[in-house]
């Protein structure tokens, strides 16, 4: 606005000095236009080689125990540290930009003073411009060159254009639809028909079909890599498939509410992430509010009950700066599972850092909490395998058995998809189970 007064009061002096005073106004148009645009480009691009650098980052942290444990240090921080030259070179570029940008707008301001000025010193000469106004001129030239002192100000508009490009990337992606219908009451059957999943261009379920009776708890066994968890992720929909039908009751996922799919479908994972400041807030995570006395039956179904009544607080433990091992997490995990009362419970190898009689005795105590309940329990323990009602062999993306584990241990490849009880002699599964 100062800027735009002084022009005005430059064109009351004299028009000829605002006509000369523009004839530098598209340079400096065209410096401010190239200037915010490569600054947003190199932001934009800046940005997403940090992102990169960061996911790298926080990989080699949550898998530093490994790293350790297989002397790959030195190759680790390579590979974290590989984007590096690149952000230095977009961050350079920037800084180029600027200084580019900078000189020719500091070169531009004086060439239009001298410019004006001299206009102004001719009307003098030939009595068009008395001194005073002469004087006047140039004070007012200076507020008019104000409009060519926002270098920084532009930066700033470059490095928020950048940002909002970067943020717009996970904005414009489309989010897969979700129905607004409600599930029909239903003892939780399960059926997949035709399910594909692609990640990262490789095809890890291929027209998968499969049912889940209800009420029945059924094992999903492998080889590692052959999409266990992504077929649990589609089963609870978690996970949207690139095509086929996930049914639950009759009723497609993808026409259902996802509220209403969340309510009806609880999950216990691995890794279980505990969420709220206290144990208890952590069992009682859900989209709906939870007793204190169901969390405490959970906790005791799951044996987790006795050592939460260790910690300091008990239940009112804060969850920051607690150190639990991996059983008695996925214990709590399996609990807040437990909470909840759905049709569908799916346990995505949620029993794997338990002892053997640690699992044998939660298994029986789940079997009384899920009573009615399908369960669909992603393993790689025989045991597991056993203790359930039907077993689905996954293999090359597809079922490629639905049957009893009794008649499947017959077969060498069903054992070889267990490692190393490939090359024990088969069992029963009362047998596995003592």
């Amino acid at each position: 606005v100062t800027s735009v007064g002084g022009l005005v009061l430059l064109a009351l002096i004299d028009l000829r000095l605002l006509v000369v005073f523009a004839v530098g106004v598209p340079f400096a148009w065209l410096l401010a236009r190239f200037f915010v645009s490569g600054t947003a480009t190199a932001t934009h691009r800046y940005q997403q080689v940090q992102g990169r650098l960061s996911a790298r980052f926080v990989d080699a942290m949550t898998g530093v125990r490994t790293i350790g444990a297989s002397g790959t240090v030195e190759a680790e921080v390579s590979r974290v540290l590989a984007p590096l030259p690149e952000i230095r070179r977009t961050g350079f570029a920037m800084w180029q930009l600027q200084r580019t940008a900078g000189w020719r707008l500091a070169v531009l301001g004086p060439v239009l003073q001298v410019a004006v000025l001299s206009v102004a010193g001719y009307g003098v000469t030939q009595g068009t411009v008395s001194p005073g106004r002469l004087l006047a001129a140039s004070g007012y030239l200076v507020l008019a060159l104000g409009l060519l002192s926002q270098v920084a100000l532009l930066a700033e508009i470059g490095r928020a254009r950048g940002s909002a490009a970067r943020v717009a990337e996970i904005l414009d992606d489309v989010p897969a639809p979700s129905g607004t219908g409600r599930l029909p009451p239903g003892p939780g059957r399960v059926t997949l028909r035709g399910v594909t999943v692609r990640v990262a261009g490789r095809v890890v379920l291929d027209g998968l079909d499969l049912d889940i009776p209800p009420a029945a708890t059924v094992a999903v066994v492998g080889r590692s890599g052959t999409g266990k968890s992504t077929l649990a992720a589609v089963a609870g929909g978690l996970l949207t498939p690139d095509c086929g039908d996930v049914l639950l009751d009759g009723r497609r996922l993808a026409d259902t509410a996802p509220a209403a799919v969340r309510a009806a479908v609880s999950y216990a994972f691995a890794r279980p992430t505990l969420l709220g400041a206290t144990v208890a807030d952590a069992l009682a995570y859900a989209d709906r509010p939870i007793d204190r006395s169901a969390v405490v039956r959970a906790a005791d179904a799951c044996h987790a009950r006795g050592f939460v009544t260790r910690l300091p607080d008990g239940f009112d433990t804060p969850l920051s700066g607690l150190r639990l091992s991996g059983g008695e997490l996925q214990r709590l995990g399996l609990a807040r599972a437990t909470c909840r009362d759905c049709r569908l419970v799916i346990l995505d190898d949620a029993l794997s850092s338990l002892d053997v009689a640690t699992e044998a005795r939660v298994s029986a105590a789940l079997d009384a909490a899920f009573t009615g309940r399908t369960r669909l329990v992603v393993t790689h323990r025989v045991g597991t395998a056993a203790r359930a009602d039907l077993v689905a062999w996954l293999d090359g993306g597809r079922i490629r058995a639905l049957d009893a584990h009794d008649r499947l241990w017959r077969l060498p490849e069903y054992r070889a998809a267990f490692g190393a009880a490939a090359d024990q002699p088969p069992k029963t599964a009362a047998e596995v189970v003592a």
